[in-house]
Formats: C-alpha cells, structure tokens, sequence
C-alpha cells in the first residue's frame, strides 16, 4: 500500500479499497504523487518503453 519511491500511500485502484484504514495511513504518510511508471518499475526489462529515436534516422 506505501509506495516504495516515496513511503507515502498510493492511490487506491478501485472504491473498494478508500477504507478508514487507508485514510488513517494517508493522514499519517500522506497521499504519494509519484508518476505511474515511478511507483511500479516493469517486471521484465523488455516491457519498458523504448528509447526515444529521431525519425529523420529511419529514413
């Protein structure tokens, strides 16, 4: 439930899980606003996006 960049609690993924519990953890470490693909790095290195490339070097 803590992000692991910054400790502090990350956005539920569904209603179901705003609890008391998690608004209790959110008053105490905060709300974490770290990016999306900050907070989960990818399981497998080849799913990460691709480096950026000019197009002008695919022609």
């Amino acid at each position: 439930m803590l992000c692991p960049t910054c400790r502090s609690v990350r956005p539920a993924l569904s209603p179901a899980e705003y609890t008391p519990d998690r608004a209790y953890l959110i008053t105490r470490h905060g709300l974490c606003v770290c990016s999306p693909d900050r907070r989960r790095p990818p399981r497998d290195p080849r799913q990460a996006a691709p480096a950026h490339r000019d197009p002008a070097e695919t022609r």
